[in-house]
């Protein structure tokens, strides 16, 4: 197996200039393997010796540990650890004596970053927050060695504490937040690194506690009933459902958790909410559901306080989206606002309107889920369509609309109650067996005109709850024990082209999914465990 070693001021490609920092980019190929007999999870080993390689001894011990012994004009880089990295949560004993760089070093595939944690370095990207405190993000736009091969790629210098524990899947969150991509992780390892001189290394690298993968996490006490309605505006969570109290606050069917406690908004409603959106402008919180008051079926709430917009709508409000400065109601309501619509309205922040002709001619119609995306509406809805004076049949379907007219995607044997959208993909999830004449089992995707199934699909069960992350994972809740033949209850995650378990899942039915702005997951619904109601993937 062939890895790459970390620069040294030897192999720098940017220009002289950057040899005053103590940085570089790029690195030969390098001898890899195992590590030796290690208990723990590390499965990488890395000894890298430049020039006529003598006068430096690597060793790979058991149980994650590694030894370099040198005196030599070479620069060397020898470390252990993951690969894949998998949000490693590294730790380690020991350290090195005469070396110019010790600490947690990495690549990720896609995109093309090698990353240094615990040293400055580059353009500032802006800071972040771990449990050990502030980093700042620094950048390089390199090209010469690396992973591949040779070519351009970017580098990342974390300035902060670069101490025991490192945990990486923190830090790559902290990335996220300032807008940066992160997909495939490569190796990470704890790496010893000397240009020259003299000098001793003895490491011993595991896993702390939390490390390599996500876990669910309850969020305090939960809520004291059902949750039907997640959304986040940054890293606040806010939450609608049947519930009185969150965290054993008292919070009339919608709360926010935030800072690791839970608190009321506003006053709150007399009834449950089953749908909210938030405008990330302004921070305005919308809630929909089958309250009257603080406004009848629908609010907004901003600047502390709840109000309506008009006179609210005639009956439940049972979706929202917000998307291009306009927000989107849907339902079982034929006014709002005063003004006549046929159960889907628009909010252009001046007033209520139909969208075009959508249901006209329809009896019975009611809307479903919503889902929006740069100039697109995607709307999941159902009619009755009487023939021949028989029981009238229920028509389920799907279909979008651009700003000015509607296109129907596509029929569905049962309900659609979930939508969501990456990039040009949109996903449905509901109780159908059908899309067309096509089997599909309860989840579907529409891309380049036509639907297909992700996998063999949920069977025996529903899906009630989608979301993507910027990775373009789909993440489903519902009522289900297994998807695409993988066993997970009632919640899983699709790649692309395979499903997986969330660990151990919950108890009961997922009802709504929202993601905060470290890609951390948050599912509400019917269950117990592993919250109350509520609970959180991170």
């Amino acid at each position: 197996m062939k890895a790459n070693r970390i620069t040294g001021k030897a192999m720098l490609v940017m220009g002289a200039a950057l040899v005053l920092v103590i940085t570089g980019c790029g690195m030969p190929n390098a001898p890899t393997g195992a590590d030796n007999g290690a208990a723990r999870a590390t499965n990488y080993y890395q000894c890298w010796i430049g020039g006529n390689q003598s006068g430096v001894t690597c060793t790979n011990d058991a149980g994650g540990r590694y030894r370099v012994n040198w005196n030599t004009s070479n620069d060397w880089v020898a470390g252990k650890g993951w690969n894949p990295c998998n949000n490693a949560n590294i730790q380690w004993t020991g350290g090195c004596t005469g070396c110019n760089y010790f600490g947690v070093y990495g690549w990720l595939s896609s995109p093309l970053v090698e990353y240094y944690v615990g040293r400055g370095g580059g353009a500032s990207a802006g800071s972040y927050s771990t449990s050990k405190g502030s980093y700042t993000l620094n950048s390089y736009n390199c090209n010469g060695p690396n992973i591949t091969g040779n070519g351009n790629f970017v580098q990342y210098n974390c300035s902060g504490s670069g101490s025991s524990p490192v945990n990486l899947a923190e830090h790559f969150q902290g990335w996220r937040s300032l807008g940066k991509t992160v997909t495939t992780q490569n190796y990470c390892m704890v790496a010893s690194e000397a240009w020259s001189g003299s000098g001793s290394a003895d490491v011993t690298v595991s896993e702390a506690t939390g490390g390599g993968s996500k876990t669910w996490q309850a969020l305090g006490s939960g809520t004291n009933d059902y949750v039907y309605a997640l959304t986040c505006n940054g890293n606040t969570l806010y939450a609608g459902g049947f519930f009185t109290s969150a965290g054993g606050t008292a919070a009339a069917r919608v709360a926010q958790y935030g800072n690791n406690s839970w608190s009321s908004v506003g006053s709150g409603m007399d009834n449950y909410v089953e749908a909210l959106a938030c405008n990330p402008a302004n921070g305005a919180l919308f809630a929909g559901g089958a309250f009257s008051s603080p406004s009848p079926y629908f609010a907004r709430y901003l600047y502390g306080s709840w109000s309506g917009y008009g006179t609210g709508m005639d009956s439940n409000v049972r979706a929202l989206a917000f998307g291009s400065n306009r927000l989107y109601a849907g339902g079982y309501f034929s006014t709002a606002g005063g003004v006549a619509v046929n159960q889907l309205a628009q909010w252009n922040g001046r007033s209520w309107s139909a969208l075009g002709s959508f249901g006209s001619g329809k009896s019975g119609v009611q809307v479903t889920a919503l889902a929006a995306s740069g100039s697109n509406l995607y709307v999941s809805w159902s009619y009755r369509q009487s023939s021949g004076g028989r029981i009238p049949t229920t028509i389920h379907t799907v279909s979008r609309w651009n700003g000015s007219s509607w296109t129907d995607l596509g029929t569905f044997n049962d309900y659609v109650g979930a939508l969501a959208v990456s990039g040009n993909t949109l996903y449905a999830g509901g109780g159908f067996t059908k899309v067309g004449n096509t089997t599909i089992n309860a989840i579907a995707r529409y891309s380049y005109g036509s639907w297909s199934a992700l996998g063999s699909g949920v069977s025996g069960g529903w899906v009630s709850a989608l979301v993507c992350d910027s990775t373009g994972t789909l993440y489903a809740g519902g009522a289900f024990g297994s998807i695409g033949g993988t066993q997970a209850h009632n919640i899983a995650a699709w790649n692309g082209s395979s499903w997986s378990a969330l660990g151990s899942g919950t108890n009961a039915e997922v009802r709504a999914l929202a993601l905060d702005s470290n890609g951390n997951l948050y599912a509400g619904g019917y269950f117990t465990s592993p919250g109350n109601h509520i609970a959180a993937y991170k």
